[in-house]
């Protein structure tokens, strides 16, 4: 994702230097001058206020850097409700009308930190390309963004750790911030409702220029080894059911794909978020309509037992532990009745096809 000279040409390189380093300049200076509000975006225990405010003050020092007067910046909403097209929307940038200006984030779709300042860092772009603060040409709008994006995140982790913070957190650390009451998961915080109806009558409006999404199959998922009887076992060496599919990730070149973000394939609640032998890290899922969904040989869980997490939430990051040859998802799926059942014959959630689900996002895409 990063520019290179030849790529955008040496007078727009030059000219993404200079951002970068401003971008740098401002993670610098919000670590140093506001780490109360730095350590809030890494805080699950923060309120939605108190999220919202720092994630404000993030962009506010980014925009004073570039030049844009505070009364300018742009306001940071934390909202939970926004899909399209199947889609979770990560960000969002008011472009025109009541509103201009404004960056909605999505708080199930920025899990912690790095996430947060990610959006934020790609959408600001936005921002400050509408008010002549930076100029993109060579690069095209949204991959301008996506540049700034990983930069903030990246200076944004290397000066929260510069100032003695303390280390980001790549799980879920937000602790779906939006839900007042952890027991009744549908009663959502009113700022967060007002947002959400914010967003939409904006939305509605035709306001909201820019949209960056947790794509649902950004890359192309394949089944490696299919539901049913393995002879033999590509670890133990002998006859084995293979009570799930195993899928593995490639970009759209064909490239095989590592470190994915696996997501939810329905909404429902985590009843297992630990290490289990030869499934090596693994995370279940239990479903509303009594399906159980299984994630496992993950790298890293992203949420524990009790969570409640929505359909396309990230709940591992694809790994190889456990029994396994090689870095890869098993997706398993039980039935009400307790059978262990072809995954590719149910769907758990609103997803078309098995290639579609588990949702994922390669990390190194």
């Amino acid at each position: 994702d990063v520019a290179t000279k030849e790529s955008v040409g040496i007078e727009d390189y030059n000219k993404q230097v200079g951002t970068r380093n401003n971008y740098f300049e401002a993670a610098m200076s919000f670590a140093a001058n506001n780490p109360q509000a730095a350590k809030t975006l890494n805080d699950p225990n923060a309120t939605p206020e108190q999220k919202q405010e720092a994630m404000s003050a993030y962009v506010n020092t980014i925009a004073n850097q570039f030049g844009v007067s505070r009364e300018e910046a742009v306001l940071l909403i934390a909202t939970n409700d926004t899909t399209q097209n199947g889609e979770q929307i990560k960000g969002a940038h008011v472009e025109k009308g009541m509103g201009q200006g404004t960056i909605f984030v999505n708080d199930t779709t920025n899990n912690n930190a790095y996430q947060t300042t990610e959006t934020l860092g790609h959408e600001s772009a936005h921002y400050l390309e509408d008010k002549g603060a930076i100029t993109v040409s060579g690069a095209g709008t949204e991959e301008y963004a996506n540049i700034m994006g990983a930069a903030s995140s990246d200076y944004f982790s290397f000066s929260y750790s510069n100032q003695g913070l303390g280390e980001l957190s790549t799980g879920n650390n937000n602790n779906h911030v939006n839900v007042l009451n952890p027991d009744q998961p549908n009663v959502f915080n009113q700022t967060v409702v007002n947002n959400n109806s914010a967003f939409k009558t904006v939305q509605g409006n035709g306001q909201v220029e820019y949209l960056s999404y947790d794509q649902l199959s950004y890359d192309k998922a394949s089944i490696t080894s299919p539901y049913g009887l393995r002879e033999p076992h590509p670890v133990l060496g002998v006859p084995r059911m293979h009570n799930g599919v195993d899928l593995a990730y490639s970009d759209r070149a064909g490239n095989k794909v590592t470190d994915s973000t696996i997501h939810a394939a329905g909404d429902g609640v985590v009843i297992i978020a630990s290490d289990r032998g030869s499934a090596g890290q693994m995370v279940a899922v239990q479903h509303e309509n009594g399906y159980i969904t299984q994630y496992m040989h993950a790298s890293e869980l992203l949420v524990k037992v009790g969570d409640t997490v929505a359909e396309g939430q990230p709940v591992i990051i694809e790994g190889n532990t456990g029994g396994s040859k090689g870095p890869h998802l098993h997706y398993g799926v039980i039935a009400p009745g307790g059978q262990k059942i072809d995954p590719t014959t149910v769907n758990v959630g609103n997803y078309g096809t098995i290639y579609e689900t588990p949702y994922h996002k390669a990390n190194n895409d």
